[in-house]
């Protein structure tokens, strides 16, 4: 007999159960979900009694089904032959992107697998959340008086697990990375071990040319930040007065010395629209490569989530979409397959730089990102309704769709409540 695909819920409908602020209710069942992700579409097929459901990346279910086509989908996503019911074809066809979405190579389910997806494509390792700007939006809420830092023999550790791993980029951040006394070893040790991308990133106020040098010298990328082509705007977000004049300077010195670069240009408020696309025009006026992106409502962001409209073609550029331009690293450009992580500056490891609430392990002198990311301390969510309704609500803090979908995976276990029966 065959099960039936319901193809009218591709949008977001009523939810069930409760989700609220991150406290999860007891509604959910006390195992956790089964199914497949498949990790470059972010669809999630999971388990439903003898059928499956289709979950898309936004949180909109795609459809169910039941009997030989639950039997036949399952077998796919195993990577097993199968031969297709008549009424398969038709099914697919009505559903945008589910036969492409079942043609990839289909992850099954668990947190380390949420995490991993087809390889270690991006580390972030914070070195110190100090900066010297207090810019209005930071995730990080960094600033001048801000402590936290990674030891010198943490960093080592950490990197020699990145390598070992296989991350295919590691991205040297803050706070302000300029302000760590290790980013250069750092950087040396990174490519002594052959890590085949790594980037600073940074706001280049402090960007002199020795340290430029210094860096150049071990062929590192570089990220910047500037929010307006007016230095009036862009200092009023930093908080720090010269800094956009320095930015500049620091931009164009990476480019005169031949470096791989990227720059972001951020809307902080709904009023920077024009500040963001005259600061678009001046950075690809100098040949650079330019991103843009919202703030996000994560640590000092606000008004998170709207849209620059205008500029459709130019690709968003948040520490998301930490790729340098025209880096070919296998399974990293185009990132969907790819895993990602952040070491943070108080030592504790996240699944990226935003998602930052959500503790996979910490990092010591003597290691622990290996652990934090195979055996991490999150489990996978036990409710379909409360995952759904993070992936509609994370596009406010999470600007890129894998992000998204392994963060509403993931729950912390001391924060469930016992189950109640249905």
């Amino acid at each position: 007999m065959l099960g039936l695909v319901s193809c009218e819920t591709r949008g977001a409908g009523p939810v069930r159960g409760g989700y609220t602020r991150g406290v999860l209710t007891p509604t959910q069942t006390t195992a956790p979900l089964s199914g497949w992700l498949s990790p470059a579409s972010g669809l999630l097929s999971l388990e439903e009694g003898q059928g499956l459901r289709f979950v898309g990346p936004a949180g909109e279910t795609w459809g169910e089904v039941t009997g030989d086509l639950a039997r036949h989908v399952r077998a796919r996503l195993e990577g097993q032959p199968s031969s297709a019911p008549a009424l398969f074809g038709a099914i697919a066809a009505s559903v945008p992107g589910l036969e492409a979405a079942l043609e990839e190579p289909a992850l099954r389910l668990s947190a380390a697998n949420a995490l991993r997806r087809q390889g270690w494509g991006l580390l972030f390792v914070e070195l110190t959340a100090r900066c010297n700007e207090r810019c209005l939006h930071c995730y990080v809420e960094a600033g001048p008086q801000r402590s936290e830092a990674l030891s010198w023999e943490t960093i080592q550790a950490v990197l020699r697990d990145a390598a070992a791993l296989g991350f295919q980029i590691v991205q040297l951040t803050g706070g302000e990375a300029l302000l760590s006394a290790h980013l250069v070893k750092a950087a040396a040790l990174a490519r002594e071990l052959g890590i085949p991308v790594v980037e600073v990133y940074t706001n280049g106020v402090l960007l002199d040319e020795r340290r430029y040098a210094s860096l150049r010298a071990l062929d590192v990328s570089f990220a910047f930040s500037l929010y307006a082509a007016d230095p009036a705007r862009h200092d009023a977000i930093t908080q720090l007065p010269g800094s956009h004049a320095r930015t500049l300077a620091a931009i164009r010195r990476a480019q005169a010395g031949g470096s791989q670069l990227r720059v972001g240009v951020i809307a902080i408020t709904p009023e920077d629209e024009a500040h963001v696309l005259a600061a678009a025009e001046l950075l690809e006026g100098l040949g650079v490569h330019v991103g843009i992106d919202v703030a996000r409502s994560v640590g000092r962001g606000e008004h998170a989530g709207r849209l620059v409209p205008a500029r459709a073609s130019a690709p968003s550029m948040s520490p998301h979409d930490e790729t340098p331009p025209d880096e070919e690293a296998p399974g990293v450009h185009g990132q969907s397959r790819a895993g990602k992580a952040a070491v943070l500056a108080d030592g504790s490891v996240a699944p990226c730089i935003f998602s930052r609430a959500l503790t996979l392990g910490t990092v010591g002198p003597q290691g622990g990102l290996r652990s934090a990311l195979e055996r991490p301390r999150l489990r996978l969510t036990r409710s379909a309704e409360d995952l759904s309704l993070r992936l509609r609500e994370g596009a406010s803090e999470l600007a890129c769709q894998e992000c998204r979908v392994t963060a509403a995976l993931l729950e912390a276990p001391q924060r469930l409540p016992e189950a109640t029966p249905r």
